[in-house]
């Protein structure tokens, strides 16, 4: 009897162990894109920047930039915001997200109160 469950254990977290495995992959796959969309070949439609930027979609979820390439239009369309520190950050709508990029790399304790949501 207590083999039995004891292998009925084993195969439960075995099979766990695969879920929660896809699932940090899903996640790494989101933020490839991104990394790939930002690191595009620059064309006449894009601008590329080369000071430090913090890319963050929420409170949880940033990535920190060494060079942004982006969309011209979609670049005149953001919203530019300046705290009492003197940090510029810009929002932008895209693909039904609002990201902002914040200049400069944004420390994780502070990451917060640039979040969009």
């Amino acid at each position: 009897m207590k083999t039995k469950s004891l292998i009925l254990l084993c195969i439960i977290l075995f099979v766990s162990n695969f879920v929660i495995a896809n699932g940090f992959m899903g996640e790494i796959r989101e933020q490839d894109a991104i990394i790939e969309e930002l690191q595009a070949e620059p064309t006449e439609d894009t601008i590329t920047m080369t000071e430090d930027f913090t890319l963050i979609r929420n409170s949880e979820d940033y990535i920190y930039l060494t060079e942004l390439t982006i969309n011209r239009e979609l670049w005149k369309l953001a919203t530019k915001h300046t705290d009492i520190n003197g940090i510029t950050w810009y929002e932008i709508m895209q693909d039904g997200y609002i990201k902002v990029y914040a200049e400069g790399h944004v420390m994780p304790d502070s990451i917060h109160w640039y979040s969009p949501y």
